[in-house]
């Protein structure tokens, strides 16, 4: 279960004791996230919800756009657009995420009156 995935991060990662803190785990758990992000080459991290700060800065460090806050219209959009299949958790690492994942050919930007 999850829980026993919790265990392992803080084993892993030395957080054994009083070193380790429920922020260590968070942590711990958005760079694995990221990382699987990394290995499939994701270049656009599109969410309804909002993007954590710690995760929506590594994203743009590493040259990834974070698309937060999203509407359900825009979500659509998105999903349509690139085949992109939405999750309701970022629970899904690793080799599992890949069937979420949608790729944008391309694009084209029109300008409508002064919008």
């Amino acid at each position: 279960g999850k829980g026993v995935k919790v265990e392992k991060d803080i084993a892993d990662n030395n957080l054994i004791g009083d070193s380790w803190s429920a922020t260590d785990v968070q942590i711990s758990l958005m760079n694995e996230i990221f990382e699987a992000w990394v290995k499939l080459d994701v270049k656009i991290v599109a969410c309804q919800k909002l993007i954590h700060p710690y995760l929506g800065s590594k994203l743009i460090e590493h040259g990834m756009i974070p698309l937060p806050r999203l509407s359900i219209r825009h979500i659509d959009a998105v999903r349509l657009c690139t085949g992109a299949v939405p999750c309701s958790s970022t629970a899904i690492i690793g080799d599992d995420i890949k069937s979420s994942i949608g790729v944008l050919e391309g694009y084209e930007q029109y300008s409508l009156g002064n919008k």
